[in-house]
């Protein structure tokens, strides 16, 4: 994949069939490259202002890659489905899951490559919790922020997030939680911070929460080796999906 697309170039001809995914880069307003024939770009330094959002001046648009001007030229036309974008922590799951649904997909990604950061990806799973538990853990995460979190919203992270983490550790093929087991790629959990939420709970920092005997678990592996990160492991998912 080039990492000179223009911003006028992002769509390169591909062929997403059924069942597959494809990903286009828009790295940015390089050079464009279209087999080897730029494509014009018709971008003048005398934008209207007439396209300018309210409330804010030409000025400000001076040395940003906006582009107030319509954009009219392209170098081709991709059919599919469904088009994701962004291919991140949201968008690989999305698109692979409507991959294995059945539809052609195509991600439309602003980097050359998959990127999600952060080591650690974690869920309570629920057949290790009791429902006393999960809804406990739904009230102090509340409480953490003075109860200005929608409880509802946390209430569906609660019920769906172990479900989502282990669709992303299955896909990923990691074997074990531990560096003695990797993946066919070398990458694996290499620690698992996973924990039970019950009893009298505490972070040792600031935060003390009373489960009484409920209990929620929270599985937690972070991934590796580093530099590879989530975002390594989200491609690896993608790249066995297409």
């Amino acid at each position: 994949m080039s990492n000179n697309i223009s911003r006028r170039d992002f769509l390169k001809g591909a062929a997403v069939g059924a069942a597959s995914i494809g990903i286009m880069g828009l790295t940015g307003c390089g050079t464009a490259q279209n087999n080897g024939t730029p494509t014009e770009d018709k971008t003048s330094n005398d934008t209207s202002s007439s396209n300018i959002p309210e409330s804010l001046t030409l000025e400000e648009f001076k040395d940003s890659s906006v582009e107030l001007e319509a954009i009219t030229t392209f170098a081709g036309e991709v059919t599919a489905d469904i088009v994701v974008v962004g291919a991140g922590a949201a968008g690989v799951p999305a698109a692979v899951t409507a991959a294995e649904a059945g539809s052609s997909v195509v991600v439309l990604q602003k980097q050359s490559t998959v990127v999600s950061q952060g080591n650690c990806g974690s869920g309570l799973i629920r057949d290790q919790s009791d429902t006393d538990g999960l809804l406990r853990y739904v009230q102090q995460t509340n409480s953490l922020c003075n109860w200005r979190a929608d409880p509802e919203l946390l209430k569906a992270y609660v019920m769906n997030s172990g479900e989502a983490v282990n669709w992303v550790y299955d896909r990923a093929r990691l074997n074990g939680t531990s560096a003695e087991k990797p993946n066919d790629k070398g990458l694996f959990a290499y620690l698992d911070t996973s924990q039970d939420f019950t009893g009298v709970w505490t972070d040792k920092r600031y935060s003390e929460f009373d489960y009484g005997t409920a209990k929620a678990h929270m599985y937690a592996p972070w991934m590796g080796p580093k530099p590879n990160n989530i975002g390594t492991f989200l491609g690896y998912v993608l790249d066995e999906a297409a």
